[in-house]
């Protein structure tokens, strides 16, 4: 089974929506405290605080008017660029991290994949922010979940850009790292 190659695109849409979609989102009030943004399941010693929007949920649909006016725009914008075997918008979110006292402070959250089946992971990032997302070349297909003593080996690590994309093969393992000098805010897409 192939691995898809990792993709980074600035500017995907024009800088006027990319203001607007920003403004936006960071304006509305749906936003819900997560206190572990790492999803460590209860490993709260240091815990990554941060904010969660949900847009599209596999269990419940669209959740929010977000979801045909920002989520749909962007991926349209993406397929436009880039050739993509994709059947739907599986799931999607907002993110949003603020910088947090150096006590808190880890080099990253918890490794993740979302989905064990084939798909894209998708961030856009909606402000220019320290807090890279960070891509392992370690995918779930070669290193199941509970490997002790693997050496995980960065793929890619992607600085946040208003306006960038990242594209990636979404069964590699991948994961936040907290911002320190301002806010993080993301859409995040789960593609099938």
């Amino acid at each position: 089974m192939d691995i898809k190659p990792t993709l980074v695109i600035d500017d995907l849409i024009p800088e006027n929506l990319q203001n607007e979609y920003h403004d936006l989102i960071m304006s509305r009030r749906e936003w819900c405290f997560v206190k572990d943004m790492s999803y460590s399941n209860g490993e709260l010693r240091y815990p990554s605080y941060g904010f969660n929007m949900l847009f599209k949920h596999p269990e419940h649909g669209v959740i929010s008017d977000l979801y045909e006016a920002v989520s749909v725009p962007i991926i349209n914008a993406l397929l436009d660029k880039e050739k993509l075997n994709i059947s739907e918008i599986f799931f999607n979110r907002a993110f949003l991290q603020l910088p947090l006292s150096p006590a808190f402070y880890k080099e990253q959250n918890g490794l993740h994949v979302d989905l064990p089946d084939p798909h894209y992971a998708c961030v856009y990032y909606l402000n220019d922010s320290d807090g890279d997302t960070i891509i392992m070349e370690q995918t779930i297909v070669n290193t199941p979940p509970g490997s002790q003593g693997v050496d995980v080996k960065i793929h890619q690590r992607v600085t946040p850009k208003k306006g960038r994309m990242v594209v990636f093969d979404g069964r590699r393992y991948h994961c936040s790292s907290q911002p320190s000098e301002s806010y993080r805010a993301i859409i995040n897409f789960d593609l099938v």
